[in-house]
Order: structure tokens, then sequence, then C-alpha cells
């Protein structure tokens, strides 16, 4: 009680702990055990995030001078939290377990109760209405046993392991949505979101994605495999006139010391699209082949 919060050991210690919960115990290569690993982040208005880590252990050189409050982000990856084991893991866990993101996401969806419906109030837009009422012909309804979903075409409400992981990944959205979260936070971060969907779904939700972006002050980042996708944000961005605020990042392998490096392809977007057309490549190939065989 007598060590204050802003202590630099209090605030290393904590820092540590949470990356290490959240990364499984790897913040430093398992290939090059003997070489550091730094986190570098500068602020637009100068504050300055120094990790430095060897050995998975936070160095004393690492310094945070960070001078604003920080808000929500979330991170969707696992469309399944809907399901009843999720939301009793949630309803019973304690507030000392330690932070991962999905139970962050849980916790979020299963147990704030709704307050002001910023969802009604803000979200007016027709095209973002439109996209929720094609897709999903129903509405999500929070039980004492978890969600459940309940559309006219059948009088029972269905469980939620039972609807499918496209829908599911939609519901997300919604409900961060009417519970209000997204209006204050700062990042939203989809990865590889296309996984559970139809071609045609991806496009919606691709479209989804952009209107929020217009309408919620939040960052979205997202990782892709799927051409479908990233022309769907590359065009629906273009439509709705926001394609100037988007950027595009693939991975590279260096070939010096095989490591990987993300560099910026804003402008250059078809270098995504001749990754991802390989596989494409060597079906027509194996197709040839099986022709003149």
């Amino acid at each position: 009680m007598n060590t204050s919060s802003n202590d630099d050991e209090v605030k290393d210690l904590a820092i540590q702990n949470l990356l290490l919960t959240e990364f499984s115990d790897n913040l430093t290569s398992e290939i090059y055990k003997e070489k550091p690993a730094t986190i570098l982040m500068e602020e637009d208005n100068g504050d300055l995030v120094s990790l430095e880590f060897l050995n998975n252990q936070m160095q004393m050189t690492s310094k945070i001078d960070i001078t604003r409050t920080f808000s929500n982000t979330f991170y969707v990856d696992n469309p399944f939290i809907l399901e009843g084991d999720y939301f009793l893991y949630s309803t019973n866990s304690l507030s000392y377990l330690p932070y991962k993101h999905r139970q962050h996401l849980s916790n979020c969806i299963h147990n704030v109760p709704g307050g002001i419906n910023y969802f009604d109030e803000v979200m007016q837009n027709k095209k973002v209405m439109q996209i929720f009422s094609n897709v999903i012909d129903g509405d999500v309804k929070i039980g004492p046993k978890g969600y459940r979903y309940h559309t006219n075409k059948f009088a029972e409400l269905l469980n939620m392991e039972n609807v499918s992981t496209g829908i599911k990944s939609f519901a997300i959205i919604k409900l961060l949505l009417e519970k209000g979260f997204l209006k204050d936070s700062e990042f939203l971060i989809l990865d590889e979101p296309e996984i559970h969907l139809h071609p045609e779904w991806q496009l919606r939700y691709a479209e989804l994605i952009v209107l929020l972006s217009i309408h919620y002050p939040v960052r979205i980042v997202i990782t892709s495999h799927s051409p479908y996708f990233v022309e769907a944000i590359e065009l629906y961005s273009k439509k709705h006139k926001i394609d100037d605020q988007v950027r595009y990042y693939k991975t590279e392998m260096e070939s010096f010391d095989g490591l990987s490096k993300i560099v910026d392809v804003t402008g250059q977007i078809e270098k995504l699209y001749e990754d991802m057309a390989i596989p494409f490549r060597k079906l027509a190939e194996l197709r040839e082949e099986l022709d003149e065989s």
C-alpha cells in the first residue's frame, strides 16, 4: 500500500506478466534464444513505449512514457465464444485470472448489461442494417445459460452451438455495437475473419467493416489470406470513398537471416494478390497435367 502504482517496478511487472500470458510464455524467439527482442511504439503526441526482452524477461532498459489513458481494444479470432461453455466460464471467472484477449471479449459480451442503446441511436445507417438483416434473419438473445438465436423460421430459440459459425461472426460485431463498446474502443482486431465465412458472406462482412470505420472512430486491423476478402475491402473502401484511409501490408521473408518483416504495400496492392494467386496457379498446373495425361 505504500508503493505508488506508477512505480517503475510495479509497471514493468504488470506489463511483463500481461504479455507473457497473452503470448503463452513466448516473448522471445525459440530459435534465437540469446537474441534480444524489442517492441518500439511512438504515439502521435510523442509518448514512447520501448520494451526490451531477453530470454522472456523484460530488461531494466525498458521505458514506458505514456501520458494518455487507454481505451478498449477488442481482438476477435474465435466465433465460438458465443457458445454456452464460454458463457459459464465468463460468468464464473474471477478478477484475478490472467488477462487474455478471448477472456476480455467473452466477459464483455456475456456480462456487461446493456445501457444506452447506441446501436439504435447512432447506427441508423440503412446499409449497415441491411447487411445484418441479409445475413442474420433473427436476433441473438441472452438467457440464464448463455446466448440463444431467435428467428421467425423456428418457434423455439436455438442453442448457439447449433448456429453456423458465419452467423456467430456477424453476431459478435452486432453485440459489440449494441452494448456500446465500439464507440469507446481504440482498436478492433479481426484475425482471419474469412475462415468461417462463405465467399459471398466474406463480401458482406467486408462492407460491414468498411461502414463501421466510417461511423465509428475505432481503428480496424485485419489479417487475411483470402483474395475475395482483401479485394472486397479494397472495392468497398473505394465505393464508400474512404480508400485514402486504408493501408495494406504484407509479410516478406528476409533472405539473409530467415526472419520476416512487415512491408507497407499501399498503392501496390497487387503484391498481395501475387502471393494469394500461387494456390490458383498450382491448381491450374495440376489441371493441365491431368488433361495431358
